[in-house]
């Protein structure tokens, strides 16, 4: 499909026009190009004279090469190009090579380098810089931790319109990061970047609803904001979504829909939605064939409202102390909050085997003294699908009361890394 007044995107985009970068990216993130519309840049880039145009030709030159547009991704190439914008001014590139240098995306990571890009991208008032070296300060990435310069650049970025700003400012209310804990104000900067479409502002909200932080629980609203992420394509509301069809929060369960969001999440390399599709594939290929009466008299039968009012509620004092704690020393090995995500997902996986490998040997040596081989067959199911169940939570508690904001590439609210 056509991208709508495609000239006139591209013309503007040349002159640096933000509302313009902003839209390039999301096509770009989603190749949405068609190949008239390729022919058409390609033509416009090399034919680009020196100054602004040249600084934004070779800029989207890059983000192509990047991503394998017009061309076969050639990461080498992008930095070269990157880096003859950067000599020419563009704040946009010098933002995108700061992020692959925080993150070592060119396979060596440069902490210095990063913050020195940063700044300069920040002295040209680029609110994505703005954004990635705020979060440096507030996760000690470069230096000591600092709120209160944190605070400073988020506050900077958002009253430029930076949703991701926003959406990270009130992540630190909510928890009480640099500040005292302050739902409302949390609430106040989450609904204004879910009204300019920011998805993690709609998961983040979502997931206050779901386990009622700063309000009573409210089910119909957060599975609201779940299906409007889901249906930008956040992987993360995928997954949250998936549980609540899959522990019967806000609705009757529904494994069906449960799977199908996983297997969704999962295509889209979610972790999380690959780790439940593998329990929920180990409970059906293991399930016994126990006589019916029996599942029913010896299986661990947790009522619905069990479930309900089981779910883990966050304490308010025990959310900061479950997010990435970086430390200064120790930043060239910590990594980015999806690699800290599955670093906690591998230790619940462990704890988890091990619960069930203990409890599954005590409900079997109990249930074949009492009710024989079925008795057998049950418990060890029974204890399997509990611990799988409490792991999931647990990992699915943790991802959502972690960062999982992006940094951002240019000006656009989604990146390839995360912080």
């Amino acid at each position: 499909m056509p991208i709508p007044n495609f000239s006139e995107l591209l013309n503007k985009v040349l002159n640096g026009d933000s509302p313009a970068l902003e839209q390039w990216l999301q096509y770009t993130e989603s190749n949405a190009f068609s190949a008239e519309e390729i022919k058409q840049t390609i033509d416009r880039i090399n034919a680009a004279e020196e100054g602004l145009q040249k600084s934004y030709a070779l800029y989207l030159n890059a983000l192509w090469n990047l991503y394998g547009i017009g061309t076969d991704k050639n990461q080498i190439e992008a930095i070269r190009l990157y880096e003859a914008a950067i000599n020419l001014g563009n704040s946009h590139a010098m933002n995108d090579r700061a992020l692959m240098h925080e993150y070592g995306l060119d396979g060596n990571r440069d902490i210095p380098a990063a913050i020195n890009l940063y700044e300069m991208a920040i002295e040209r008032g680029n609110t994505a810089a703005m954004n990635n070296r705020a979060y440096m300060h507030q996760y000690g990435i470069g230096g000591d931790r600092n709120y209160l310069a944190a605070i400073a650049l988020y506050e900077r970025a958002m009253n430029r319109g930076k949703t991701e700003a926003m959406t990270q400012r009130a992540y630190m209310h909510q928890l009480g990061l640099g500040g005292n804990i302050n739902y409302p104000e949390a609430i106040r900067l989450y609904d204004k970047a879910i009204n300019r479409g920011n998805t993690e502002a709609m998961v983040k909200r979502a997931f206050m609803h779901e386990f009622g932080l700063g309000d009573v629980t409210n089910y119909p609203e957060a599975i609201r904001l779940y299906d409007e992420a889901i249906n930008r394509g956040n992987t993360e509301a995928m997954v949250n979504r998936a549980n609540m069809h899959r522990y019967s929060l806000g609705g009757n369960k529904d494994i069906l829909a449960a799977i199908a969001l996983f297997e969704k999440a999962s295509k889209l390399g979610d972790i999380l939605a690959q780790i439940a599709l593998s329990q929920i594939k180990f409970v059906e290929t293991n399930e016994p064939q126990a006589p019916e009466q029996s599942v029913k008299t010896n299986g661990p039968q947790a009522p619905e409202q069990f479930v309900e009012t089981n779910a883990p509620q966050v304490p308010e004092q025990s959310i900061e102390t479950m997010g990435p704690q970086v430390s200064a020393q120790s930043e060239e090995n910590t990594p980015s909050g999806n690699l800290a995500n599955i670093s906690m997902l591998i230790l619940s996986g462990f704890i988890t085997a091990a619960g069930i490998a203990a409890i599954a040997i005590a409900f079997t040596v109990l249930n074949a003294a009492t009710c024989g081989i079925a008795g057998v067959a049950v418990a060890s199911v029974g204890a399997a699908l509990a611990l799988s169940g409490i792991g999931l939570f647990a990992t699915g508690v943790y991802k959502n009361t972690s960062t999982n904001s992006y940094p951002s590439l240019d000006v656009v609210d989604t990146m390839v890394a995360t912080h």
